[in-house]
């Protein structure tokens, strides 16, 4: 039948037969050809159906991706079929092809009428595009995003971002400015977001101070965010400003949150920061805390034996 079906690809009826054969055998491999060939004779509902197996039997086979060129083309043919979105979709996310589901999400726009949904729907194609490496792209969702919420603080954040990414300072910088002017509270986790932001500015900009001085203000406003806190202390200790780092990583310490420095690494730090001070007592006395909070900190190990303790 095989060898009838590969002279007549035209046969719907064979084809059909083979698949069927390639199906109760469980074997995938020849199901994702004769599947194939079944797509390219079917119309309609029946190339639906033929496509949905023609994705069973490639995700069968451990290549799911073998079907998108033609899920793609069958929806193409029927882009009222909720299915092979769907499916679509899902292959998309496995494979990482955000550019792909970014345009996806941006039909899906065009369909929905709730204003809610709609923001929730432009701000992940913004993600997405931005996933992909192209936040030009990004931009006219997530600028609509921000018509329909303005005082969303995470849909600015990401337009922000967006606007970084595509190396637009200025417009990124006057967007932070009149968030933080319009913050009513001193201290708070959005505030830090928004300064952290203004850090990177700062950074892109060449200006570490500026970037070491937002950071700080960042920190001061949120001591939680161990991200920033982090950034902070390693910028603060590369500028030589010990003072600064040492601040930041006592934060670290008396934090409850875990964050990319360790309790262990902020006291080794706060150690080595303390033996280019020339206070090689409250070095030794740090290093000695660090190796006690993490006996595996081979770099605790190595500044002791440096330190002789």
């Amino acid at each position: 039948l095989h060898g009838w079906v590969t002279e007549n690809r035209t046969d719907g009826e064979a084809i059909e037969l083979l698949c069927g054969i390639d199906e109760g055998a469980q074997d995938w491999d020849a199901l994702v050809e004769s599947a194939t060939w079944l797509v390219g004779v079917s119309d309609g509902e029946e190339r639906v159906a033929a496509v949905l197996r023609l994705a069973e039997a490639c995700a069968q086979a451990g290549r799911p991706e073998d079907a998108q060129v033609s899920m793609e083309q069958t929806l193409e043919q029927n882009p009222d079929s909720t299915v092979v979105r769907e499916h679509l979709k899902v292959l998309y996310e496995r494979m990482g092809a955000w550019s792909e589901l970014a345009a996806m999400t941006m039909y899906d726009v065009t369909q929905e009428e709730d204003e809610g949904e709609r923001h929730a729907l432009l701000c992940k194609a913004g993600l997405l595009y931005l996933r992909a490496g192209n936040p030009e792209a990004g931009l006219p969702p997530l600028e609509e995003a921000v018509r329909i919420r303005p005082d969303d603080h995470d849909t600015t954040i990401l337009l922000v971002d967006t606007l970084i990414a595509d190396e637009r300072y200025p417009d990124a910088g006057q967007i932070l400015e009149r968030a933080i002017e319009s913050h009513t509270r001193r201290r708070s986790p959005e505030l830090a977001q928004l300064q952290q932001r203004m850090a990177t500015l700062a950074e892109r900009a060449g200006d570490r101070t500026l970037q070491m001085q937002w950071l700080n203000a960042a920190m001061e406003s949120d001591k939680s965010n161990g991200e920033i806190t982090a950034q902070l202390a390693y910028l603060a200790m590369e500028l030589k400003d010990y003072d600064v780092a040492t601040n930041a990583l006592r934060v670290v310490t008396l934090s409850r949150e875990e964050g990319p420095i360790s309790k262990a690494m902020a006291f080794l730090l706060q150690a080595k920061i303390a033996y280019e001070k020339g206070e090689t007592r409250r070095a030794l006395l740090w290093a000695r805390k660090a190796k006690s909070l993490d006996q595996d900190l081979a770099e605790a190990d190595a500044f002791l034996s440096q330190l002789g303790g």
